[in-house]
């Protein structure tokens, strides 16, 4: 009888953790030669000056799309594009709004970005999602143009600062810099650090764990730690600032192309801005949806 309560608990136990574990998949980027993609990236961001009791409502959205060009090993080289851009952002005061795609929406100091819109720049990822190269940039800066724009020249400077290689790398890195190292099974759990430069310097600490596989779909749980500094707006040079926070949320990638189907974050970060002997706290709060899908 006890051999036979013995051999019950064993195979329940093997079952519960081929339950737990699964088949291992290999996620990685696998984009092939050939093919486009487009990934869409909509940022609903909420910033608060405590003391000041001023709150800041920004939305932004940006839609790319890459196309695989090359391949050569496990390097891929993209050709990438920005096919529609729009922000708005609101002080209770004022508001400023500009969507590329809506003539209704072109705010008069926002309206340069029409010229970021359909110039290509290209790009080298490697199957950890790692940008190994990046060119192109500073050409499509240079080609931002609005005669009606008397500070074109200075509108021009600060892009160079805020869309510069750095910057764009950074932001292309968090949608794929996800990969892990090795095949894993749900269950398994793997980590991966990144610095993203902008009006905000973050450097993020990122957790993954695999939840489940289904139709060929990887289900990941993301937890993360972020420490914020300044970053590099050159009106704000004399400004410090120090935030710290957490990011949550799911992502579904596809298996066989490592393709970001969906992915769901929520950040938020509090802290202080110190500028001109003023320290005032700060909170932000961010969610940042992210889709895909191949053209």
């Amino acid at each position: 009888m006890k051999k036979t309560i013995l051999a019950v608990t064993v195979l329940a136990m093997a079952a519960l953790q081929s339950c737990k574990h699964g088949e291992p998949v290999n996620l990685k980027f696998n984009f092939q030669p050939g093919t486009k993609y487009q990934y869409v990236t909509e940022t609903k961001q909420v910033i608060k000056q405590v003391s000041q009791n001023m709150t800041m409502n920004q939305d932004m959205t940006m839609s790319t799309v890459y196309e695989v060009t090359n391949a050569e090993g496990d390097n891929k080289k993209i050709s990438v594009m920005y096919d529609q851009l729009a922000v708005k952002s609101s002080n209770g005061a004022t508001t400023v709004e500009y969507d590329s795609k809506d003539p209704g929406k072109q705010d008069q100091n926002l309206k340069y970005m029409n010229g970021m819109l359909n110039k290509p720049f290209s790009m080298t990822v490697n199957d950890k999602g790692e940008i190994v190269q990046l060119s192109g940039v500073k050409e499509m800066i240079a080609g931002i143009a609005d005669s009606s724009n008397p500070n074109m020249e200075m509108v021009k400077e600060q892009m160079n600062q805020t869309f510069n290689d750095s910057t764009i790398r950074s932001m292309m890195q968090q949608s794929f810099y996800v990969y892990p190292d090795n095949a894993i099974a749900p269950g398994d759990s793997w980590e991966r650090q990144f610095s993203m430069t902008g009006m905000i310097n973050m450097q993020m600490n990122n957790k993954f764990k695999l939840v489940s596989v289904s139709n060929g779909i990887a289900h990941i749980e993301v937890n993360s730690k972020i420490v914020g500094t300044a970053g590099n707006n050159p009106a704000m040079k004399q400004m410090k600032m120090e935030l710290n926070g957490t990011q949550t949320g799911t992502m579904d990638v596809e298996v066989s192309s490592g393709l970001i189907t969906d992915s769901k974050m929520k950040q938020n970060m509090k802290g202080k801005m110190s500028m001109m002997g003023m320290e005032i706290p700060m909170e932000i709060s961010s969610d940042v949806h992210i889709t895909g899908k191949k053209l």
